[in-house]
């Protein structure tokens, strides 16, 4: 994903911004997302599956709205408490366990996704707070990917896996093509970060269950969507617009 933005940086990035203030907020930023927060997320969908960790994903919005209305001074008022605390009870809805049956994962396993909404959380107002001295979308796309690469390299050699970070084995099509994805996406909430405000960016990636329930339903992936996945999703998705309307 990085290789990606070094090749179209040129026609992007001026030199100079390498040694700005809002590289300083893009490169924090990439200390915990996309490499902490994607790893968080991976772990996740190994444990309670992709359904399960894009609905507690829509925990992003609190863990973004929270510092950009302490600090960015962006109001968040009555109804976007609502719509949040909407979101918050399809989480719950998700987690709890049907009546008489139990649930396949121990409850610290929640931790995972919940960790990879923070990482997603803390970067949208720091990014924000970057975006807001200066640069633009691609260049903090770029140092974000560079420095969660060097990150997620340290890691590796740390552990004594660098030698596994080879392009083998047969999902590596699949991975290639999931990081593609994954890059646009970040670029895309970054440009929308330049626009608009953390509060109503937020809530908009909330929408993840939606997506998840509905790549389910056709046949993508090996897991397919119940009736509480569509409770969670819908619950999420009207939570979303009651923040965007407020």
């Amino acid at each position: 994903m990085a290789g990606l933005f070094w090749l179209i940086s040129p026609f992007f990035i001026k030199l100079d911004w390498f040694w700005s203030t809002p590289a300083i907020f893009f490169a924090i930023g990439g200390l915990v997302f996309p490499a902490l927060g994607q790893s968080f997320q991976i772990f996740s969908i190994q444990r309670v599956g992709p359904a399960l960790t894009a609905a507690i994903g829509s925990f992003v919005p609190f863990f973004a709205a929270v510092p950009a209305v302490l600090f960015l001074e962006e109001s968040l008022g009555l109804q976007g408490t609502l719509a949040m605390t909407l979101m918050v009870g399809g989480l719950i809805f998700a987690a709890w366990p049907k009546e008489g049956v139990a649930r396949s994962f121990p409850l610290w396993v929640l931790a995972l996704p919940l960790g990879a909404a923070l990482a997603r959380g803390i970067v949208q107002p720091v990014t924000s707070a970057g975006l807001s001295i200066g640069g633009n979308a691609v260049f903090a796309t770029l140092l974000q990917s560079s420095v969660s690469a060097l990150v997620l390299l340290c890691l590796l050699v740390a552990t004594g896996r660098g030698g596994q970070a080879v392009f083998a084995g047969p999902g590596k099509n699949r991975f290639l093509f999931s990081g593609l994805v994954n890059g646009l996406g970040i670029l895309c909430v970054n440009f929308a970060l330049m626009h608009g405000e953390v509060t109503v960016v937020a809530p908009l990636i909330s929408t993840t269950p939606i997506w998840a329930v509905g790549f389910g339903l056709l046949g993508i992936g090996p897991e397919r969507p119940h009736l509480r996945h569509a409770v969670v999703a819908v619950m999420v998705f009207t939570g979303a617009l009651l923040l965007l309307s407020r």
